[in-house]
């Protein structure tokens, strides 16, 4: 994928764990000024923030935290999903499979996963979402 490809369409970036979900919208604008030093955070804009309020485990309170995602995500074109753990305690494969049961359409719109462990910075995880969607300046 190529940015000509995706010019003109609504990229998001969730990152998500079981306590939150951060999305990002990625900026249209694809020209660098190269007098500035570029950030990938000048690219990136923090579009909403969905607490998980059930605090329980359970499968049902899951469902609750992932309807209120979907709710935010659903009108991007394309999404990247953001998140850490392996298997089950992936709260990004965990939602992905939920998508994919319940609204197969908005499944499609899932590019891809970039994991989230040690720690990163929100500009490290910025400059890896550019590098999955090869925006390479």
């Amino acid at each position: 994928m190529f940015i000509n490809d995706i010019k003109n369409s609504k990229i998001g970036l969730l990152k998500l764990d079981h306590q939150e979900a951060i999305l990002y919208q990625r900026s249209n604008e694809f020209t660098q000024n190269p007098e500035k030093k570029h950030k990938h955070s000048d690219d990136w804009k923090a579009v909403g923030k969905i607490k998980n309020n059930a605090g329980g485990k359970s499968k049902n309170d899951e469902h609750r935290f992932f309807k209120k995602i979907i709710k935010e995500i659903s009108d991007f074109d394309f999404l990247l999903i953001a998140a850490h753990g392996k298997g089950s305690a992936n709260e990004g494969e965990n939602l992905e499979a939920y998508i994919n049961k319940h609204y197969k359409n908005l499944g499609k719109k899932i590019m891809g996963h970039i994991a989230t462990h040690n720690h990163r910075t929100e500009n490290e995880l910025l400059t890896e979402a550019d590098t999955f969607l090869n925006f390479r300046w």
